[in-house]
């Protein structure tokens, strides 16, 4: 065992953003039962490191719940490792003990649990879930509905359709880091993409209404010698012992593909749901300690598994899931020694036009690329990688292996869109801009709904948009679209509605002012702090701040102490467009009428 895997980490800085958040909700909620609240995070930014600090300081009884053998099994070794004093005790088919301070379980054993009553609604005080998308199923989203607990979800995809996405079960949105945001900021290594051309017709297989592939027609078109002869190929040819993961479309297909690996002298080996739980731990032992070079999966190492010695993973299994295909970029950009960035190799088959699947390239928007080229990374990085290239000097992903010079288009994934957060604002205040003729300050509700907007992210009339913006508060009313208004324009109204009056104040020569012009500044000024002393100390600071002082929001929430409420450090757009709807309240407004 690596000396490094038994010394406890510490909780870096955007870890520590994410843990405070976490208590500050709990003290809110710490006289509600069934408080629930979700942490969005890709994989390898350190859920079960937070997540293990934040039972350790709720000194609590807790439970913690994971979908897989495998991702339990992580987690208690990460809890041990960190905290090797903490009671733990282990609870599924194979050890029942339900003795510790920390239980962890399975989603399985837990709603067992629950239905035969071995455990009564207030066993623990916390229950964390770990990769909450797998607790939408019917039985497991009432987990939350029969214990007594804090129930906290951590996943890295929350959403899978409107329907089927985490909110709907845990109601309040903690914290989010998208991947992107993670890669850029340095938390998760570069992204790195190659496309593989394979001349595999594919064009005869039909893609169901909801997007997806029959698994017997795929098996038994793309578990052919062909495509596989093109990844062992490249893979030979590119990442030779370079650890790797190979997405198999069936079981039946990863096997294959292990013996075909296997028979060209590459160290491979085939793990699913069906491999017997003892075998599938030494086969990824195997992995972690450069006995095997390649695991060919179909879906067990998908989510949860936390291998930071994976560099590269082959998509031999199309995807028509915006949900997948980040679930498999997050397996290769975990941070690792020696380990400078992830690798994703798609593979072009031809389709019909309509049915190209997706790539990684589609995911992070990506119309172009270069063989080997940056498909996620940090600023900088891509713009030295873009001139060096430019000045026609070499760049290497690692020793042998250079980034293409040439720029190809990719492929474009026809009728697929992918599912858009109509919960972003800044969405909705562009597809409000898409139509620069209208004055929305002076619409009427009842003209909004009618209105008809054509954006490439939403074509249909003000009504449908405002109901999935502002769900169960849109109501027609004159009142709800107000809201909305205030909600997309927050910023921009303040200054319509005060900036006016502030530029009269501040435009009076400092020469000599009139007597009338002295007392007009003074008696403006007067109004405005009564008006600010009404909001809370926070709202106050990050209006002057935001205005007066002209700092951007990141300078605001820099501004809050380490020990301060989480909301104001990391949320100063959300209190800034609070305290402007309070501003424009009768009651705080008039105080400045006389001044305009």
């Amino acid at each position: 065992m690596d000396e490094n895997e038994l010394v406890p980490l510490i909780l870096r800085e955007y870890q520590i953003s994410v843990f405070d958040k976490l208590m500050e909700f709990v003290e809110s909620n710490s006289r509600r039962f069934h408080s629930r609240g979700f942490v969005v995070m890709p994989s390898g930014a350190g859920k079960t490191l937070i997540f293990t600090e934040f039972v350790k300081m709720l000194n609590e009884r807790a439970i913690i719940v994971a979908p897989t053998r495998i991702i339990l099994e992580q987690n208690i070794k990460a809890m041990r490792r960190q905290e090797p004093e903490m009671n733990i005790s282990v609870y599924h088919k194979d050890e029942k003990d339900l003795s510790g301070q920390v239980v962890f379980t399975t989603y399985h054993s837990l709603v067992q649990l629950i239905k035969k009553n071995i455990i009564p609604r207030d066993f623990a005080r916390v229950v964390i879930f770990d990769e909450v998308h797998r607790s939408l199923s019917l039985e497991r989203s009432r987990i939350p509905d029969r214990l007594n607990a804090l129930c906290i979800g951590f996943t890295a995809t929350d959403k899978f359709s409107v329907q089927k996405n985490v909110e709907r079960i845990f109601q309040n949105e903690i914290y989010r880091m998208h991947l992107k945001e993670a890669i850029e900021d340095g938390v998760l290594l570069p992204l790195r993409g190659f496309i593989a051309e394979t001349n595999v017709d594919l064009s005869r297989i039909r893609i169901s209404h909801n997007n997806m592939l029959d698994e017997t027609v795929a098996e038994r078109m793309l578990n052919i010698e062909a495509r596989n002869k093109v990844a062992r190929d490249y893979y030979l040819k590119n990442f030779k012992n370079v650890p790797a993961v190979a997405f198999c479309v069936s079981i039946v297909h990863a096997e294959a593909l292990a013996r075909y690996f296997s028979d060209s002298e590459i160290k491979a080996a085939a793990i699913h749901c069906d491999t017997p739980h003892k075998i599938r731990q030494e086969i990824i032992r195997k992995f972690n300690h450069g006995e095997l070079d390649i695991l060919c999966s179909r879906d067990v190492l998908i989510e949860g598994w936390d291998s930071g010695r994976v560099a590269v993973a082959l998509n031999l299994r199309p995807t028509y899931s915006w949900v997948l295909a980040e679930q498999r970029a997050c397996r290769v950009v975990r941070p690792h020694k020696n380990k400078t960035c992830g690798i994703i190799v798609e593979f072009q088959d031809i389709y019909r036009r309509k049915d190209q699947p997706l790539f990684i390239h589609h995911l992070f928007g990506e119309r172009k690329y270069r063989q080997g080229g940056f498909v996620a990374a940090p600023r900088k990085l891509r713009q030295e990688e873009e001139k060096a290239v430019e000045r026609d000097e070499p760049v290497y992903v690692f020793e042998g292996l250079q980034v293409s010079s040439s720029v190809q288009e990719v492929v474009s994934i026809g009728s697929l869109s992918p599912t858009i957060d109509f919960n972003d604002v800044r969405l909705i205040k562009e597809i409000f801009s898409s139509k620069p003729e209208i004055d929305y300050s002076e619409l009427t509700s009842h003209q909004f709904i009618q209105l008809k907007f054509s954006h490439p992210k939403f074509r249909g009339v003000g009504d449908t948009l405002a109901r999935k913006y502002l769900g169960a508060l849109w109501d027609k009313s004159p009142e709800s679209y107000r809201i909305l208004v205030e909600d997309v324009f927050g910023d921009e109204m303040f200054y319509q509605h005060f900036e006016v009056n502030r530029s009269l104040a501040e435009s009076f020569p400092s020469a000599d002012p009139s007597p009338e012009e002295i007392v007009f500044s003074r008696e403006f000024q007067k109004a405005v702090k009564r008006a600010l002393k009404t909001l809370l100390p926070h709202e106050e600071k990050v209006i002057k701040e935001r205005f007066w002082d002209e700092k951007t929001f990141f300078q605001i929430g820099q501004g809050f102490g380490r020990f301060s409420d989480m909301s104001c450090r990391t949320r100063p757009p959300q209190i800034l467009n609070k305290a402007l709807r309070k501003l424009r309240h009768p009651s705080r407004s008039k105080r400045l009428e006389p001044f305009y």
